[in-house]
């Protein structure tokens, strides 16, 4: 989405970035905030504004124009970030990310646990999903607000 959709709302796990397996500093409830205070800053970039056991999340421009995302059959892990995933791997430290004009949404079924090998070890037995096969993850998303141009 262009960078002027950088205001966020969202039920689910907050108001900080977590994971499955570190969350406890959070809680459910809904959540406003800005794409860019989403992102949290550590030395090596990744991705890490991730939210889990998300419901629906709104991200609007000032106005409140946007797009809204509704999880359909269970809780998804939603994220906003001014930087793409390309763009946190090819840079080395936090200094080097420049935003790129755009908000990217990630919407997922599941995200690793901390320790994802971004920076170091493994995540913990039991915060991996290692199941052979397909995978079904459903979600919906419709504007929301009215366009003022």
């Amino acid at each position: 989405m262009p960078s002027a959709f950088d205001q966020v709302r969202y039920y689910g796990m907050g108001p900080y970035p977590n994971l499955s397996d570190y969350n406890l500093h959070c809680h459910t409830g809904i959540f406003e905030t800005a794409v860019t205070t989403m992102h949290e800053d550590y030395i090596k970039p990744q991705e890490s504004s991730a939210r889990t056991d998300t419901r629906w999340a709104q991200v609007t421009d000032q106005c409140g124009f946007g797009l809204r995302f509704d999880a359909i059959d269970a809780p998804m892990t939603f994220a906003a970030d001014p930087y793409t995933s390309q763009r946190c791997a090819k840079a080395r430290h936090r200094e080097e990310l420049t935003a790129g004009g755009t908000t990217c949404i990630h919407l997922d079924q599941y995200q690793l646990g901390a320790g994802s090998n971004a920076c170091g070890p493994v995540p913990r037995h039991g915060h991996t999903r290692n199941t052979p096969g397909n995978r079904v993850f459903s979600f919906s998303f419709e504007p929301t607000g009215e366009r003022h141009d």
